[in-house]
């Protein structure tokens, strides 16, 4: 599986990255035919304070995208 992370508003150091891809990985026990998948980390501010930390995912399947 391809695994394509995107940070927006930040840089994410190695560690971060790391933790993404294992989790990622684990996906693979669900479903066998994942051909591809993104990943976007972003912060979501509110009135120039970081409020949220937020993921947004999305597989592709043959057939299927799942979000």
């Amino acid at each position: 599986m391809n695994v394509n992370i995107q940070t927006v508003n930040f840089d994410a150091d190695k560690k971060l990255m790391d933790f993404v891809n294992r989790k990622m990985e684990k996906l693979n026990t669900f479903h066998d035919r994942i051909i591809e998948s993104y990943v976007f980390l972003r912060l979501d501010n509110v009135v120039h304070t970081i409020k949220d930390k937020v993921v947004e995912i999305k597989v592709h399947v043959p057939g299927h995208n799942f979000l």
